[in-house]
């Protein structure tokens, strides 16, 4: 678990926790699982959530994101995250390239848009290929993470 995790909440009481895990193993890493723990001032447990890493394999010596979303605990004060989980068995993933990539922010809507270009370098045909893009402060702060399907 890397330590540049931030959160927010949404307007609709929605907790969102952002950061990233790096696979610091020799193997590539499949249902790469965060869980966190939340807790009151006083240290008393109010809630806990866990999620899966965006990018579905975990490339050896790589990172990716998580997103934890749930409705905002009552009087939470901090969180922690605990161990994470994964398999170990995960194949090589498949060989893409991304390209012409930028993104832009949207103040009237509050949102990041990410475009770019995702090139197959297999022999055969890919379906359901799916980037993660990761958005950071300065200072490296994850401050979202999100994925999407390629149009084409």
């Amino acid at each position: 678990m890397l330590t540049n995790d931030s959160h927010y909440v949404d307007s609709v009481a929605y907790l969102h926790v952002v950061g990233e895990v790096q696979n610091n193993t020799n193997r590539n890493l499949r249902f790469v699982k965060v869980s966190a723990a939340f807790y009151d001032s006083n240290g008393g447990l109010v809630d806990t959530k866990f999620t899966y890493t965006s990018l579905e394999i975990l490339p050896k010596h790589d990172k990716t994101c998580f997103h934890l979303l749930l409705p905002e605990p009552a009087n939470w004060s901090y969180y922690e995250f605990a161990n994470v989980e994964y398999w170990d068995d995960a194949e090589s993933p498949p060989d893409l390239a991304i390209s012409n990539h930028s993104g832009s922010y949207n103040s009237t809507f509050g949102w990041y848009k990410i475009i770019g270009k995702v090139t197959n370098n297999e022999a055969d045909r890919l379906e359901y290929v799916s980037p993660v893009g990761t958005v950071y402060n300065n200072a490296g702060t994850v401050l979202g993470c999100a994925f999407t399907y390629v149009t084409g």
